[in-house]
């Protein structure tokens, strides 16, 4: 498994537990990350995992990078490559090509395809893909229009995740004591950038400050634009919501905490997929996403979570103020997004699905 992402986010989440998944199925894996990466961390807690690691910079020499890569693939009697950040792709192509047996190339993508990659260059790059996987059919629809793929290697496998352990989980560093009747907690697990959407939340708590309504909001997540963030905590300010936007660093085992509030929003203009939410409704809690990207084959609204129209801050309000007003309805719908989320986004199945794929080529 081949992944040089640096971030901690929902692409090297998965990029490690694909690698548990198929080991678990039998598979010999070996790990090729960049040192920084959450996927070094992780994949190195281990004795019994296999890592290589490369440095970024050799990613302006992505040539020199694909020899190095074609000699672990060599050492290690590797039969397949598998890519998760798009910008390993021309390495791990390269590397295929610099392989002197039948090495095979998945690429798994996590992000949205916006243009076409009908050029030369692009066809012959994605000429080498045997298999290409998308995590929702949002994006299989992308991946058909735009990319010079036959349909036969497009393969839709949705994100899943592990079932729950059992642990007492302390909630006293949100400062949270329980969910009160009269104040709402909501959290939001994510980097902090624009495009996140953070500022939405800002103004949708205050419209409904303006209703003597109180909602309290947690926003748990690295720092990725300083600007952005300055201007948060200026717009924040200036509603004299102080005391109630409180932010956290990314913390490891996220998901162990969502219990710990009464909803979880994702407030991105268009998240490809949206794990936070199936880990979220796992732990029966009511979830808010964005109506864009490949969220909405997440939650059905209403039913297993609510959809507020993307970028609009309004309508953030109107379905927090729902959940504030309504708060049976909200256990309800809670219930039902993890009764969801066990049907349609099973570890079982997920296992199933990635080893066809692998065991397919």
């Amino acid at each position: 498994m081949l992944c040089l992402s640096p971030g901690k986010g929902g692409l090297e989440l998965y990029a490690n537990r694909s690698i548990k998944i198929l080991k678990s199925l039998g598979h010999q894996c070996i790990t090729v990350c960049s040192q920084q990466s959450s996927v070094f961390n992780v994949g190195s807690e281990s004795t019994q995992n296999v890592i290589y690691t490369l440095k970024i910079s050799f990613r302006l020499l992505p040539l020199f990078t694909a020899y190095k890569l074609s000699r672990i693939i060599v050492k290690n009697n590797i039969d397949i490559i598998h890519i998760h950040w798009s910008r390993d792709f021309n390495i791990a192509v390269f590397a295929k090509i610099l392989s002197p047996s039948n090495v095979k190339l998945i690429y798994t993508r996590h992000m949205a395809i916006t243009r076409h990659k009908d050029d030369l260059y692009h066809k012959f790059l994605y000429g080498q893909v045997d298999r290409f996987v998308v995590i929702t059919k949002q994006l299989m629809k992308e991946a058909n229009e735009f990319l010079p793929l036959a349909k036969s290697k497009i393969k839709l496998l949705y994100h899943a995740i592990n079932k729950p352990q059992s642990s007492a989980v302390n909630c006293d560093k949100f400062s949270i004591n329980g969910n009160s009747k009269t104040v709402l907690h909501v959290a939001i697990f994510s980097r902090i950038e624009e495009g996140k959407g953070q500022h939405l939340l800002v103004d949708a708590v205050q419209a409904l400050k303006l209703k003597d309504k109180e909602v309290h909001v947690t926003i748990i997540g690295h720092v990725m634009d300083g600007e952005y963030y300055q201007q948060l905590q200026k717009n924040i300010s200036e509603y004299q919501l102080e005391n109630q936007f409180h932010f956290f660093e990314f913390i490891e085992q996220a998901s162990s905490y969502m219990s710990c509030f009464d909803v979880v929003a994702l407030t991105t203009y268009a998240e490809t997929f949206g794990l936070v939410l199936i880990e979220a409704m796992q732990a029966g809690v009511a979830v808010i996403g964005s109506n864009a990207g490949g969220v909405p084959e997440i939650i059905h609204d209403k039913v297993s979570g609510l959809l507020f129209n993307s970028r609009d801050a309004e309508s953030l309000s109107k379905k927090i103020e729902y959940y504030f007003d309504n708060p049976e309805t909200r256990k309800e719908i809670a219930l039902q997004g993890k009764n969801s989320v066990e049907v349609d986004f099973s570890e079982e199945q997920h296992k199933k699905a990635l080893n066809e794929i692998v065991e397919g080529l």
